[in-house]
């Protein structure tokens, strides 16, 4: 059932994460993410890039 659960949210992330990097990040924040590496980089990688975004903007 645990994996099942995980693999649903982690497809959601997937669909979205082009779309609405937000909501994207509110599924992988239901997994157990803190001991996954792939996760970790996944919430933080649109974090990131609309940081790397605002700083081009602002110059």
């Amino acid at each position: 059932m645990k994996k099942d659960r995980f693999d649903l949210l982690l497809n959601k992330y997937r669909d979205i994460v082009a779309i609405d990097s937000i909501k994207a990040r509110g599924y992988i924040k239901r997994l157990d993410y803190k001991n996954n590496f792939y996760l970790l980089s996944a919430l933080l990688k649109p974090t990131l890039m609309n940081a790397d975004l605002r700083k081009i903007v602002i110059s």
